[in-house]
């Protein structure tokens, strides 16, 4: 080959290249047309064409048709109606919110704390019975014994000092003893035998005494008359008050 000329085998390479380039580039707009009708929808016409039947004035008997270009609006949005707000048709509205109520915590109760009330004395017993002892700031009183016989009854007293000291007091009978029944009735005294200081006619007593502590002081036999005999009688309450000792009671059934 001379310079200057092009080889056949360039050419041919060449055009071959030329061809390929041009099978790729259609191969390509085919592919990007497939693509986008696949991917990418069909916009809907602005315009439709409507078909409309027009009657010419020269020939009444002749009908031409025409088209007209109808025009498709693009869709109107309608907002919701806003909260508790009715619409035009009267529908019913959204309910409003209610909030919950707070909670509201209970109250803790407060610790109540008691105040120990005194404790009361026990009151003393309504009546003892004979053989019993009523005691009161160390000082006792006993009734030993009480005979009944017929319309007389016999007491026997004895007192006792429990106290540290010593105890002066004077004893009476029966300014100090006295015996009722269950009817209110009082009964008189109606003989003393015992070694006593003042001794009276009346046979009315008195005892002046001091006695040591740990001592005790018997009182001999005290009678009293009755009629105890009677069936409205039920019982003799006997009452007696003697040194710091006020209101010793007992009672003594009368059984007929």
């Amino acid at each position: 080959m001379g310079e200057g000329k092009a080889s056949p085998k360039l050419w041919a390479i060449v055009l071959i290249a030329i061809a390929i380039i041009g099978c790729i580039g259609t191969i390509l707009a085919a592919t990007i047309e497939i693509l986008g009708t696949v991917l990418l929808p069909t916009p809907a016409p602005l315009y439709t064409l409507v078909p409309q039947v027009n009657t010419p004035v020269d020939d009444p008997g002749e009908s031409a048709t025409s088209v007209a270009l109808a025009s498709t609006a693009p869709p109107t949005f309608t907002p919701l109606p806003s909260q508790g707000q009715e619409s035009a048709q009267g529908s019913t509205p959204y309910p409003t919110y209610t909030p919950l109520p707070t909670y509201t915590p209970y109250p803790t109760p407060a610790t109540v704390v008691a105040t120990p009330q005194p404790t009361a004395t026990d009151p003393p017993p309504e009546a003892l019975e004979v053989g019993q002892t009523w005691e009161y700031e160390g000082a006792a009183l006993t009734l030993s014994g009480a005979d009944l016989n017929g319309d007389q009854i016999t007491l026997y007293l004895v007192f006792t000092n429990n106290t540290p000291q010593t105890l002066n007091f004077t004893f009476t009978v029966p300014d100090d003893v006295t015996v009722k029944d269950n009817l209110g009735r009082k009964y008189t005294l109606s003989q003393v035998w015992a070694l006593i200081v003042d001794r009276r006619p009346d046979y009315s007593a008195t005892w002046e005494l001091s006695l040591e502590s740990g001592e005790r002081e018997e009182f001999g036999i005290l009678k009293w008359k009755g009629p105890f005999t009677d069936k409205s009688v039920e019982y003799l309450l006997v009452t007696v008050n003697i040194s710091r000792i006020q209101e010793a009671r007992w009672r003594i059934p009368i059984y007929h």
